[in-house]
């Protein structure tokens, strides 16, 4: 591959749940310094001659002044819903300031939630998301049997739960379901998976295993993003890294048998390049005590992803 016609950011946001690392709870937050050491995807980048840097966000543990409003009793100190929400609101103005310099963001993130954040960073009413995954993580409160936060990221970008929440985080603006294509979600289809009737349906356009049975990837991923196409022309693409099949590897402890394979994600982002403009590419949930190979996989894969995403990106 060229070298992309941006320069590419490397963002590391490396908190589980709002948290570091903490016994067998919080792994995920490992999977940042590992796709992101030093002799990792921005080097690996480097190499192939793109102009990178890269940036940690290791110093958002909880409130200060600068989150607390008028009121600071609105941000208790601990609590993991503050935690979270600082981290977003970190996420979205370093996303930001890399947009504003010109240069592409990779972002590599503990959890998902961290889409919140990013697409507060692109700050643009008028965008469409892509999300990759092997669940749908579009669960409410109200549909959530366990109420983990995790499980909700797509639902609360779509609009449907945490008004107020989601309203403090710096330059979000909700993406309707029209304008979200969710690629994966084999995990209710797995042998060994929770079934369809676990947690609310997925959320948008469908590139899932019907889908693809029916069209094959390609031609199920080409009409997805044709459609969305008709409705904008700039995406926001997340990839939870458990949306490859865990017969490759395994990414966390939810992975499943039925997903995609590394070279399937790259097609689907050239695929997604050629019809619109991507402005952000973020890689979550990778806890890297599953499976210690992984890491030979997605660091390639990062690269790659941030290869065709940035070749085709402007800046504004």
């Amino acid at each position: 591959m060229t070298a992309s016609s941006l320069p590419l950011t490397f963002i590391g946001l490396p908190y589980h749940l709002g948290d570091r690392p903490r016994g067998k709870g919080h792994q995920m937050a490992l999977g940042p310094h590992v796709l992101l050491a030093d002799d990792g995807a921005q080097t690996l980048a480097a190499d192939r001659g793109h102009d990178v840097s890269r940036q940690w966000l290791d110093d958002l543990d909880e409130a200060t002044e600068r989150d607390y409003g008028d009121d600071p009793r609105l941000l208790p100190p601990g609590d993991q819903m503050v935690r979270q929400l600082v981290q977003c609101n970190g996420l979205s103005r370093a996303v930001s300031e890399a947009r504003a310099q010109g240069r592409f963001p990779v972002i590599a993130a503990g959890n998902c939630h961290t889409g919140i954040g990013v697409v507060g960073g692109l700050d643009d009413p008028e965008i469409g998301m892509i999300w990759f995954d092997a669940h749908a993580d579009a669960n409410t409160p109200e549909t959530s049997s366990n109420g983990m936060f995790e499980g909700m990221p797509v639902a609360v970008i779509a609009g449907k739960c945490f008004e107020r929440w989601r309203s403090k985080v710096g330059g979000f603006h909700v993406i309707s379901e029209d304008r979200i294509i969710t690629v994966g979600n084999h995990e209710v289809h797995s042998p060994s998976g929770r079934g369809p009737g676990f947690g609310a349906p997925a959320i948008g356009i469908l590139v899932d295993p019907p889908a693809i049975a029916e069209k094959g990837f390609r031609d199920a991923m080409r009409d997805a993003v044709t459609e969305i196409a008709s409705r904008v022309s700039r995406v926001y693409v997340h990839i939870d890294t458990d949306v490859i099949d865990k017969g490759v590897m395994s990414a966390n402890r939810h992975a499943a048998e039925g997903g995609l394979t590394p070279e399937e994600i790259v097609e689907a982002v050239q695929l997604i390049a050629e019809q619109v403009e991507i402005l952000a590419v973020n890689f979550t949930a990778y806890d890297p005590t599953v499976d210690p190979g992984a890491k030979d996989i997605l660091i390639p894969l990062v690269v790659d992803v941030a290869e065709v995403a940035a070749s085709a990106a402007r800046t504004r």
